[in-house]
């Protein structure tokens, strides 16, 4: 969705992304690049943690951050 819309080019209406919204629905969860490292810690954080509240997220979020870099990663 994202891709499409970066490349509308003004013609595009609400229907067309709609259209493509549809289209891609099934395709399941794409990768994150890494530029988002937060979205990535989440993603992966629920998938480990599913039922996981908003504050342990947090926490955990803090946890991971403050580890240092060479460290990040490792069980």
């Amino acid at each position: 969705m994202r891709d499409h819309l970066a490349a509308a080019d003004g013609t595009t209406t609400l229907g067309d992304a709609v259209g493509v919204w549809h289209a891609t629905r099934g395709r399941g969860a794409e990768e994150i690049g890494p530029q988002f490292e937060l979205n990535r810690f989440t993603r992966r954080w629920h998938e480990e943690n599913p039922g996981g509240s908003r504050e342990q997220l947090a926490r955990a979020w803090v946890a991971y951050r403050d580890t240092p870099l060479e460290e990040r990663g490792r069980s």
